[in-house]
């Protein structure tokens, strides 16, 4: 077990405000990327969906999903710099094996619907780790608004993850 009392001291690290902004935006821009690659594929996602429960999950998403990138268009004007369009390939990945998944399970709808919501969870749970990243970062800003708006985006992507919890629990517990 980690225990932080047996651990070596550690030099205390300074990072130059120009990097540590110039890591934040960098990483701000992925998770923007791959709100709007979810945001574009979360409608044939829908299309795939035959749970009552998971369709309005995947509904519910859409629109959480408008309200982050609203939440991150206004970081980037409080920072005074724009989106910058690169890559996010992990996110990507993962709803491109979503769509594998989906596929390969098309015969039997409950598993498609059980692949779908994997992969989702593990969406959430990338989200969650980046916005949190975010926000240890951005506390250096001393700018409550940014931290607001990333917590506002975490608390999102931490709710649906939980519904998604749920409705496995409900599916698999179900007789």
């Amino acid at each position: 077990m980690f225990n932080m009392e047996n651990q070596p001291e550690y030099p205390a690290i300074n990072f130059q405000p120009k990097d540590l902004r110039r890591y934040f935006i960098n990483h701000l821009n992925k998770i923007y990327c791959a709100k709007n690659h979810l945001i574009q594929n979360f409608p044939k996602v829908l299309l795939h969906a035959t749970f009552s429960d998971l369709k309005e999950v995947i509904k519910n998403s859409i629109n959480d999903l408008r309200n982050q990138l609203t939440r991150m268009r206004e970081i980037y004007e409080i920072l005074d710099v724009n989106y910058v369009p690169g890559s996010c390939r992990m996110f990507e990945g993962l709803i491109d094996e979503l769509f594998i998944a989906a596929e390969e399970e098309s015969a039997n709808p409950e598993l498609r619907d059980m692949s779908i919501i994997y992969y989702l969870q593990n969406l959430e749970s990338l989200e969650m780790a980046s916005f949190h990243a975010l926000q240890m970062a951005a506390i250096k800003f001393n700018n409550n608004d940014i931290n607001e708006l990333l917590k506002d985006n975490f608390e999102d992507a931490k709710t649906e993850r939980a519904m998604l919890r749920l409705i496995t629990a409900k599916y698999l517990t179900s007789s």
